[in-house]
């Protein structure tokens, strides 16, 4: 990775030498997220489960056999898979499935932020390695990103890696939505959930690679970054 500026000029002309992230009245500095590289486990049970990606798929990826990929495509992420009749299908918010043993592909690209089902006949596991999904504002990049939610139900992920602290607390990330009206409800694949009009909490934090169904009265997004 190339060195970063070290010398920045705040509007008082005194200079700072920090060795990475330097915010002043002036400039921001920072490692460029694009050179981190994350690996992320999904495991897939028999039956339905639900999976999510805080990896970019878009930046390219590769699988646990050393396999790289710069597609987005919901086949790729399952390329590594040695027994393909195992996984059955997959499907995404609409209902729209990948079907391999059909050669069937009406997802096509993931999308980023959002959560899909899938249906094993065996229990497998996929490992893939690649960048984290990010997002910049117009004054520094940050990891994760806004998520557009639709009227009804949404299956989302966070796309970080969530560290143990009540920023990351359910209550605290929909908190401006809850402010709206608009959010019914959000619950994880066990039922947890977490209803703000009751003030009922039993998800507490989020967790990175979990889907969260959410429901809302009115097109709305939420922001999970850091």
């Amino acid at each position: 990775m190339a060195d970063p500026i070290v010398e920045i000029t705040d509007t008082e002309g005194q200079a700072f030498d920090d060795e990475y992230v330097i915010r002043t009245k002036t400039a921001v500095t920072e490692p460029p997220l694009a050179e981190e590289i994350v690996t992320q486990v999904i495991n897939f049970p028999v039956g339905w489960s639900t999976f999510g990606l805080f990896i970019d798929p878009h930046a390219g990826f590769a699988g646990s056999v050393g396999t790289f990929s710069n597609s987005a495509s919901v086949v790729e992420m399952f390329n590594d898979v040695p027994d393909l009749s195992v996984l059955t299908q997959v499907k995404n918010n609409d209902a729209i499935a990948y079907i391999p043993q059909y050669g069937y592909n009406g997802i096509g690209d993931l999308i980023n932020g959002q959560g899909y089902y899938a249906h094993a006949t065996q229990s497998f596991s996929i490992t893939i390695t690649g960048p984290p999904i990010s997002t910049n504002d117009g004054s520094y990049e940050m990891l994760g990103m806004t998520i557009d939610l639709v009227n009804g139900w949404n299956m989302i992920t966070p796309t970080i890696q969530i560290e143990d602290n009540e920023f990351f607390n359910v209550a605290v990330v929909f908190e401006d939505l809850a402010s709206t009206g608009n959010l019914t409800m959000v619950k994880d694949s066990s039922g947890m959930a977490f209803l703000p009009a009751w003030s009922m909490n039993n998800i507490g934090n989020l967790t990175e690679g979990v889907v969260y169904f959410v429901h809302v009265t009115a097109p709305s997004s939420v922001t999970i970054t850091k």
